[in-house]
């Protein structure tokens, strides 16, 4: 896609993007600066004293860099006293910055030179992300810090670096954030926007207007992936780094502006480089939690770096000719909304080697246009009030007008608010006592609501997603003539993919997938009946297509909603009749049912011990299963277990004799969607064979199917030679199997067997007594992720039949399939 919009002129692109946006973005500001950074960075105790040198060059302004009193060492750094090397980790205070500030504020007024940045870098970066008070007084404090410099040191803003360089922590990386294995990726996300409102929030504490340029944002990273798609950010070096950024987006003051500072243009030297940087921006917002205000706020700036190359400057040979810098500062004003950029490293503005005269000529001349300009806004200032209530998306007063529990049956809270139509089915959720909707059919909200739904409303819902590989209507709605939409779940192998469709090419996903088993608030938010935003609990949906369509996609003038062929867990369904704010959607999000599973290392643990001669015991149930084990022979029914239980080796076992077709299983109750969701598991079985199988014949351990031909979800079996073999379907209908060498089972041998399916990367693998045996991918690309195929059919222990094609190294016949021997443990483990 990118290499298309090299074709297209900036009118059309920025026309097309101002559709995309649903509304046109911040413009570009008449009063254009150029300001310089790099090497030989001016520090408070210089500047004063080099006001006239700096007054006297075509430059407005410099990044600068602000020193403490004591030189501090952070992680795997120099020691060092810059500001802008400790901020991100190390604890500063008010006295660190007080002389700084002093001799900022003892320099003279000057008209010219009036956009002094405070350099802020993400180094050290060794501050947990999820350690919050660590983060209050190492990051958050020293964002404080610098609202503080850029007010009273008089400055016009900030560059912040983002930049992971050679000293500093991989804390963009979700491998660094993630490290601990305690957090998910999509925790890691939601903590990274979290930190990025809460810095904003410090640094508008003190300081409103006030500039801030990022020198790598959303473009940057989507120009490294190769197309701006967020399902590749989890593995990305900066994957974070968005997410932080929409944070901040989010969260700051009306009155602060935030600059992408496009890095990218370093070595640009044509017009279109600067035309195609702009659209790629504006493509970015993919990438982001907050697409709209990404669009709407983000505002353009360009560096260009005028040295040869990193550690070389040669005069003779310069990368830019003076008339080819005055072209590209050109260009780059073209396309900037406010600044350019120049770094330098081997050639400066201040010292020896000093810019060629060449050079100053051409930033004369470039900025000739802009000399008289008069001032667009003061310098910065404290602001007046809390920068909440200036937020972008502050939303509205609204009023909760309906309020459905589904949790015993479809009454409205809401005393006179409309009520649901329909039957539903409800149970228990995860293992309190809770319930939940969890069969729709098909339920409309209309009667009591003669206006239908208000034009300007929110809706939300909690839902609880299974690991299913089928997606599930979660709710649907009209509003108004102009819109309508459906929300669905879908489970990838990452977890699950919330996904709103407005037409039949137009949909918004979460930008995320979210582990199952655990409750997530859904919101829609709609204003004036057209579609505002949508929430994954407090993060936002980005577009995966143009939205220009959806404003006056043409549904039904009925405004209801329906909740239709709801496959999870659904409960807590609300209408308000406005805009809720990103706000009260967080703490709404913040007090969900305790809806979960609880970990643990063993989630299904049956001892094969006899419970007065009838039962099995559950020594411990961590997921909820809906059928029972039961023992059945080749006699119809069910039989008593106390027969078939004996004492071997000081332990009780069950027998498993094939002469009278032993089996353990499920029955043929259908399983419920938790016991479903266990082939992505461990199953490991303790067995001893009394004999090894005849020629022709296998004995089955466990598997799950019906015992008919092709209607098998896997099975595990072994042969005479004691190879152990795996054959599984996946949903895909392709049949896989693989197997180990011979030896490995021996007749009156005590085994431990453990078959796994990792729904991480697709693998099955079998381990024999803490060995692995044999692995192989499910389907024919490994990190497919795919679930078994005949999921409803009962788990058998004691008996396998494959399905006979030629991917079963093994077809015997029916009864030459059962076990015979003694099995003493089974367990599943949830992967």
């Amino acid at each position: 896609m990118m290499h298309r919009q090299l074709n297209r002129s900036f009118p059309l692109a920025a026309c097309a993007l101002c559709l995309l946006a649903g509304g046109a973005r911040a413009g570009p500001d008449p009063d254009r600066k150029l300001i310089v950074f790099g090497y030989n960075t001016q520090e408070p105790s210089v500047i004063p004293g080099n006001m006239d040198l700096y007054e006297a060059s075509p430059i407005q302004g410099m990044v600068i860099g602000v020193t403490i009193p004591r030189r501090e060492q952070p992680t795997e750094r120099p020691p060092t006293n810059r500001f802008d090397w400790l901020a991100w980790g190390v604890e500063l205070d008010d006295a660190d910055v007080a002389e700084s500030i002093r001799l900022l504020r003892s320099r003279r007024a000057s008209e010219h030179v009036t956009e002094l940045f405070l350099r802020l870098n993400c180094t050290p970066g060794d501050t947990d992300w999820f350690d919050d008070e660590a983060w209050a007084r190492r990051v958050a404090n020293n964002w404080r810090l610098a609202g503080r410099i850029v007010r009273e040191g008089r400055l016009r803003g900030i560059m912040f670096d983002t930049e992971l360089y050679r000293h500093c922590t991989r804390l963009w990386s979700y491998q660094w954030a993630g490290q601990d294995g305690m957090h998910s990726w999509p925790e890691c996300v939601d903590m990274a926007f979290e930190r990025g409102r809460e810095n904003m929030r410090a640094l508008n504490r003190e300081v409103a207007d006030v500039d801030i340029l990022v020198t790598l944002m959303h473009g940057w990273v989507a120009k490294s992936i190769g197309e701006p798609n967020p399902d590749h950010l989890i593995h990305h070096p900066y994957g974070l780094m968005p997410a932080y950024l929409d944070g901040m987006l989010s969260a700051k003051h009306e009155r602060t502006r935030i600059y992408d500072g496009w890095e990218g243009a370093y070595r640009y030297k044509r017009r279109e480089q600067f035309e195609q940087a702009v659209v790629s921006m504006r493509e970015a917002a993919r990438l982001s939690l907050v697409p709209m205000t990404y669009r709407k706020q983000l505002r353009t700036s360009f560096g260009i770096w005028t040295d040869d190359a990193k550690g070389q400057w040669d005069p003779s040979r310069p990368y830019y000719s003076a008339q080819q810098l005055e072209a590209t500062l050109r260009d780059a004003f073209e396309f900037s909304d406010r600044y350019v950029w120049l770094y330098q490293e081997r050639i400066h503005p201040w010292k020896e080697p000093k810019f060629p005269e060449g050079y100053w000529a051409a930033m004369r001349e470039v900025m000739k246009p802009y000399a008289n300009a008069p001032p667009t806004r003061p310098l910065a200032s404290r602001p007046k009030s809390a920068p909440d209530a200036q937020a972008v998306n502050a939303g509205t007063k609204a009023d909760l007008v309906a309020y459905w529990p589904l949790s015993e049956s479809l009454d409205n809270k809401v005393a006179g608010g409309p009520s649901i139509e329909g039957r539903a089915t409800f149970s228990t959720v995860g293992i309190g006592d809770d319930r939940a909707l969890t069969d729709s059919g098909a339920l409309s909200v209309r009667s009591g609501w003669p206006e239908g739904l208000p034009e300007t409303c929110t809706i939300s819902l909690v839902v609880f997603p299974m690991h299913e590989s089928v997606s599930g209507l979660l709710i649907a709605a009209r509003i108004g003539e102009r819109l309508s939409l459906r929300l669905s779940a879908t489970a990838d192998p990452g977890g699950h993919r919330f996904r709103l469709m407005t037409g039949p090419d137009v949909h918004i996903a979460s930008t995320a997938a979210y582990p199952g088993y655990a409750p997530y608030l859904l919101t829609l938010r709609f204003d004036r009946g057209r579609f505002d935003a949508m929430f994954v609990n407090d993060h936002q949906g980005f577009y995966e297509m143009s939205l220009s369509h959806a404003a006056r996609w043409p549904g039904s003038v009925e405004r209801a909603i329906n909740l239709d062929s709801v496959m999870y867990p659904v409960g807590h369904l609300r209408v308000w009749d406005g805009l809720l704010s990103r706000n009260e959607i967080r703490n709404l999000a913040r007090s969900l049912p305790d809806w979960r599973v609880r970990p643990s290392p063993g989630h299904v643990h049956i001892d094969m011990r006899s419970d007065q001669g009838n039962a099995l015991v559950r020594d411990r149930w961590r997921i909820p299963v809906a059928t029972d084990l039961h023992l059945s022979t080749n006699e119809p029914g069910l039989r008593p277990l106390g027969e078939h239980f004996q004492r071997l080796d000081g332990r009780d076992v069950i027998r498993f004799d094939p002469a009278a077709r032993t089996v353990l299983s499920t029955g043929d109750e259908p399983p419920s969607a938790e016991s479903k969701a266990l082939d992505h598991a461990a199953y490991t079985i303790e067995f001893k064979p009394a004999s090894m199988p005849p020629e022709g014949a296998a004995y089955g351990l466990i598997g799950r199917g019906d015992g008919s031909n092709g209607n098998t979800s896997f099975g595990v079996y072994f042969d005479g030679a004691g190879r152990v073999h795996a054959h599984v379907k996946s949903t895909s209908n392709f049949a896989k199997s693989f197997s180990s060498g011979p030896g490995h089972v021996e007749a009156g041998r005590w085994h431990r067997l453990a078959f796994a399916l990792d729904r991480s990367d697709g693998r099955m693998t079998l381990e024999l007594d803490g060995k692995e045996i044999a692995s192989n991918p499910i389907a024919h690309d490994a990190s497919s992720g795919q679930s078994l195929r005949h999921r409803d059919l009962p788990l058998r222990i004691g008996y396998v039949r494959v399905q006979a094609d030629s991917f079963a190294p093994l077809y015997p016949a029916p009864e030459h399939c059962y076990f015979d021997g003694f099995v003493r443990d089974f367990r599943i483990e949830r992967r």
